[in-house]
């Protein structure tokens, strides 16, 4: 595999734009763990992860005349335990970020007009239902005022004189109840 990689490297000198040879070998152990670089079909790959640790010291690669001498030997530490690189997962671009951003605002936007419309929904129920208890006291207070001041000389039956009489002592009864609770400050 040597044989291979140093015959492509001499070939890439014929072209005029490559006479100075290949000046990226520094870059491969930077590269090689990124998913695109990986060769998981062949082991054409992990033989180029092995050679290019002996190419990156050599010699015949450094050339003077290239724009950065001494770059073949570059070495960032690639292995050590304090690079916290994942090559399987992009940042996150600008316009992601501000979507995601202002997805998160309008989903928090959403939930308070939601808690407002909760509470605005509970103190209508409330309401209505404070309505709806005022409304049947009124009907109650009317049937009982209907039968309170019902004429019973006009009455003949004597069950419907009986029911009125007995009717009519429930209710007093019961006012004379709230009226006494009222007055010693229990009731409503």
């Amino acid at each position: 595999m040597l044989n291979q990689l140093n015959q492509a490297k001499m070939l890439l000198t014929q072209y005029d734009n490559y006479k100075a040879g290949f000046k990226f070998d520094h870059v491969w152990p930077i590269l090689k763990g990124i998913e695109k670089f990986s060769n998981n079909h062949t082991n054409r790959g992990d033989a180029f992860q092995e050679e290019g640790s002996n190419v990156r010291s050599s010699p015949s690669f450094q050339d003077e005349s290239s724009p950065s001498p001494g770059m073949n030997s570059f070495d960032l530490n690639t292995n050590s335990e304090d690079a916290s690189f994942n090559s399987s997962q992009r940042p996150m671009g600008v316009k992601k970020a501000k979507r995601k951003q202002q997805s998160e605002e309008q989903f928090k936007q959403i939930m308070e007009q939601n808690d407002k419309l909760i509470k605005a929904i509970a103190k209508g129920t409330s309401e209505r239902n404070e309505i709806q208890r005022q409304k049947v006291e009124v009907q109650r207070m009317k049937q009982e005022n209907k039968i309170l001041f019902t004429d019973l000389s006009s009455v003949t039956d004597t069950a419907c004189r009986a029911y009125i009489e007995n009717e009519r002592a429930i209710i007093l009864r019961r006012k004379a109840a709230t009226n006494q609770n009222e007055e010693h400050g229990e009731g409503s």
